[in-house]
């Protein structure tokens, strides 16, 4: 068996890792767009981009049934339809409990207007 290897000169651009490395800071950019921070310190900048790619290399790519790291350690730990059905789940309790403080919110504004009515508060 023979590994195609890609030889390129010292100013040559190799397209399929610089796509990798947009890709990596595109996700870290994105997570910490959601954070209330301003600066991060460089350990955890560091953090930030091994979580990236920890995530990238546990989820199969589109047409794949096996994830980078299932390849490598030839064992499968995250099985997708499980996982999705997972995620289902957990969605659908969120908005159920959404839905229940949005109800037990407006029970407590609709008793706090009757109680305001009954003694004439205003």
């Amino acid at each position: 068996m023979w590994t195609r290897m890609n030889v390129t000169a010292k100013i040559e651009h190799v397209s399929e890792w610089e796509r990798q490395n947009r890709v990596i800071k595109e996700r870290a950019r994105t997570i910490v767009q959601t954070l209330p921070y301003q600066d991060l310190p460089r350990k955890i900048r560091l953090g930030l981009i091994y979580y990236v790619i920890y995530w990238l290399n546990n989820v199969p790519k589109i047409r794949q049934d096996f994830s980078p790291r299932d390849i490598v350690f030839g064992e499968q730990r995250l099985d997708i339809p499980t996982f999705v059905r997972y995620l289902l789940v957990l969605i659908h309790r969120s908005m159920m409990t959404m839905m229940w403080l949005i109800q037990w919110n407006l029970g407590l504004q609709e008793q706090s207007i009757s109680n305001r009515e009954c003694t004439g508060d205003s």
